[in-house]
């Protein structure tokens, strides 16, 4: 295939159609489902949406945890120039209300039930506090209950379209019109500040990416990838969702990450592993001490880093016929921008991002300035390229982005352009896979009414490396008051693990400018005695 035939995503679907109908796509909640089966379901869904009303540039936003539906209302929207918008399951309800009012979807696909608890009441709440949910965009409801709402569609009800055929014409006419260098994803990210934004990645760029990613690892039409994360992240709705449509390959999704099914499948059916260093040691646990056979993979990726070196070298031995990488990226730079070389060692791939990738450049540089550091100096790592990001979605328009991405991530590269991240420029950390902001945490703490101060720090963990800590400064609350709150606002991979209430400020550590020093606070943290309530989930 040649990389130019494709512009858009509805051109790479339409391709996997037609070359690949009679192979598997998807095995998911014991179905298996083919390339023929997701063509059939994909114009259904976008017939529904030109039914509602959807036009090119409108918004469409999911919340929706790991099911087939969730890639398919994903190829629907962008296949008509709509902007799919896919929403974090794990959100509390305040981060939600405030990525909704920013990208105000013109259709909110939502799942009745997330994590085996009841969404509705969470649904109404946010109604309420944003009139607009209810008067300019149509709420559709998937799951049980889904007719328990009044205002609200079911998707089957949705999907039942009387004039399907006039509609179909319609459809293929916004397929037609599709600019590929416009946007087909609105992925909220929270950069390096920790406040929301809608990062607008264009068909051309995801695709684009697609195609070195997949070249890289050697992904085959015979290969079967395993997604255990959520599909909400930049990673899953671009690199695992269109992924096997653009090879032909098909993929083994998990509802939520299961390590005994992971494995299990690793064993099995399954050729390519992705996924982050904690779910492989999670994955080698289930094997119950002993040495699993994972002889029938190719493919293992990890993302970020790779581990201990210790890790990589138990998976080489389990899996001796695999080619193991460690790439880096951003939501923002086009998800995967460095990846390591083939013949890396179990101390590279534990310990270094690789080198640049084809398709975008990649750079140290320093911080004040575009130019590059000199080998072994610390800089900024910085992107450029086609999959960049067009810009951040404002409703007014402009945001657009142009020249160096600046990263937030502290690096080191060697002479041959191969990097090692040191740390953030900012006080953000990395918890197993997922970025922490301790501003963010502070923001919500101080919106109670009877805390007065509150510093949120990272501190070490045996299994996620660090977790969020955060001390309060309150005269009337208790630890049990303030996790509850902090329960109830956030979503529970930032919830600190562990929360002290002092009852003045005084006893924290501060400079003379009362600013709290951090790295202070955080040796503080090894000499409390365990007097502290832990938070988290």
């Amino acid at each position: 295939m040649q990389l130019p035939e494709l512009t858009t995503t509805a051109e790479l679907l339409r391709t996997a159609y037609d070359v690949h109908a009679d192979r598997d796509w998807m095995r998911v909640d014991g179905e298996v489902l083919t390339y023929a089966d997701l063509a059939e379901q994909v114009q259904a869904v976008e017939v529904a949406l030109v039914a509602a009303g959807v036009e090119a540039g409108d918004r469409v936003a999911l919340y929706l945890e790991n099911q087939a539906r969730w890639p398919v209302i994903q190829y629907a929207a962008s296949s008509l120039g709509a902007i799919f918008v896919p929403l974090n399951t794990r959100y509390g309800p305040r981060e939600l209300e405030r990525v909704l009012d920013r990208a105000r979807p013109s259709v909110l696909v939502w799942g009745t039930e997330v994590y085996d608890r009841s969404t509705l009441e969470g649904l109404e709440e946010m109604r309420r506090r944003l009139p607009w949910l209810g008067t300019d965009c149509q709420v559709v409801l998937c799951g049980p209950d889904a007719d328990a709402v009044d205002g609200a569609r079911s998707f089957e009800s949705c999907l039942a379209v009387s004039d399907a055929a006039r509609l179909r014409s319609a459809v293929e006419r916004m397929e037609a019109a599709v600019d590929g260098h416009g946007p087909a994803i609105m992925s909220f990210t929270s950069g390096t500040t920790g406040d929301p934004k809608g990062a607008l990645l264009s068909h051309r760029g995801c695709i684009l990416r697609l195609f070195m990613w997949t070249r890289r690892i050697g992904l085959r039409p015979d290969d079967c990838s395993i997604l255990g994360s959520p599909l909400f992240w930049g990673f899953g709705c671009v690199m695992n969702s269109y992924g096997g449509p653009l090879i032909g390959s098909s993929t083994y999704m998990q509802r939520r990450f299961d390590p005994a099914d992971f494995l299990a499948a690793a064993q099995s059916f399954v050729t390519h592993l992705q996924g982050a260093p904690t779910q492989y040691e999670l994955m080698l646990n289930a094997a119950g001490g002993g040495a699993p056979d994972l002889s029938g993979l190719r493919i293992i990726q990890f993302g970020g880093t790779g581990g201990s070196a210790d890790l990589v070298r138990r998976l080489r031995s389990a899996a001796p016929n695999a080619v193991f990488v460690t790439s880096y990226g951003l939501t923002e730079g086009g998800f995967v921008n460095t990846w390591t070389d083939p013949d890396a060692t179990e101390e590279d791939l534990a310990t270094t991002i690789g080198r640049a990738g084809d398709g975008n450049t990649v750079a140290v540089m320093e911080l004040d300035a575009d130019r590059p550091v000199g080998p072994g100096q610390v800089g900024e790592i910085c992107v450029s390229g086609p999959s960049v990001m067009l810009g951040y979605y404002r409703p007014e328009g402009g945001g657009a982005h142009a020249g160096w991405l600046r990263t937030g991530d502290l690096a080191t590269w060697d002479e041959w352009q191969e990097m090692t991240i040191v740390g953030r420029l900012k006080d953000a950390f990395r918890s197993g896979n997922m970025n922490i902001y301790p501003e963010e945490i502070e923001e919500v703490l101080l919106d109670h009414p009877q805390i007065a101060f509150a510093a949120a720090v990272d501190i070490p963990d045996d299994r996620l490396e660090a977790v969020p800590a955060a001390v309060v400064v309150s005269a009337e609350l208790t630890h049990d008051q303030v996790a509850a709150y902090i329960a109830a606002q956030i979503a529970d991979y930032k919830r600190p693990r562990r929360v002290r209430v002092v009852d003045h400020i005084d006893l924290l550590p501060m400079t003379p400018s009362g600013k709290i020093r951090k790295r202070d606070l955080r040796q503080a943290w090894r000499d409390w005695v365990t007097d502290d309530t832990v938070v988290g989930r």
